[in-house]
């Protein structure tokens, strides 16, 4: 299907596209993945990373512009401060940051 990215901090991937399955992973803002499914309210991603498989909600992602694909760089602070579309955000140690310019993320919505 296509390719998207992870535009919260932290976005628990559930065993089922459901709030009460249990959570099986996570992806941390950046962090890459393939849409395998969406429903109204869910969409079950494929990680890029590790090949975790898990049900999202949808305005957990974006999706990924090709261009965005290849360059990234890492979170080297236990908590950054970015700007994601106009909003003010934090984001842990280790996400990954795709697109990012002078602290600003601007990417197409999903």
């Amino acid at each position: 299907m296509n390719d998207a990215i992870c535009c919260v901090p932290v976005s628990p991937l559930r065993a089922e596209a459901s709030h009460r399955s249990e959570i099986v992973s996570q992806q941390l803002f950046g962090e890459q993945c393939r849409v395998l499914e969406k429903t109204k309210d869910w969409i079950r991603v494929s990680c890029n990373y590790d090949q975790y498989e898990g049900w999202c909600q949808p305005y957990h992602l974006q999706m990924l512009n090709a261009a965005l694909k290849d360059s990234v760089g890492l979170v080297r602070e236990w908590a950054a401060f970015i700007s994601f579309n106009g909003q003010d955000m934090h984001i842990p140690y280790g996400s990954q940051l795709p697109g990012l310019q002078n602290g600003v993320a601007n990417w197409e919505g999903l």
